[in-house]
């Protein structure tokens, strides 16, 4: 998953306010999409990759609780994750006038990192990189511009 799409799961005030998600104890192998882009150039500037199949991830998996301390640690916030219910998210999303299908992709995407279907840690984009893909602390600086 990208972790660019961390912007948006968490929200407009992710950096002044607690998260509150379904998504369980469930973690994800973000990567950042240029990571992501940067990777595959590799894969196809290289010889010897023909007729394989890689699994493009970030190089660690990390859950919410995870994401919600860094942020705090990176604004000086006090900044917790609430695993709420898949109800209250969804009435939260068409509160604030998301259409029912993005409700319903939303909702699926965290039911299924609740369920532990993303944690899908790989070392191969580490590999194709040459270096670690970014920490927790280095992808949320640059997505929320810290």
């Amino acid at each position: 998953m990208y972790a660019d799409a961390l912007t948006q799961i968490l929200g407009d005030n992710a950096l002044h306010q607690d998260i509150n998600l379904p998504g369980g104890n469930g973690k994800v192998p973000y990567a950042l999409r240029r990571e992501m882009g940067e990777a595959t150039a590799n894969l196809l500037l290289q010889e010897g990759h023909e007729n394989k199949t890689y699994t493009i991830t970030g190089s660690h998996a990390f859950g919410y609780k995870e994401i919600a301390e860094t942020l705090g640690k990176l604004t000086g916030n006090t900044i917790t994750y609430t695993d709420i219910s898949e109800d209250d998210f969804k009435n939260f999303l068409k509160q604030i006038g998301l259409p029912d299908f993005a409700i319903y992709l939303h909702a699926c995407t965290l039911h299924d990192i609740k369920m532990q279907q993303y944690e899908l840690e790989s070392s191969v984009m580490e590999t194709l990189l040459g270096k670690p893909t970014a920490s927790p602390e280095e992808f949320l600086k640059e997505l929320f511009n810290l």
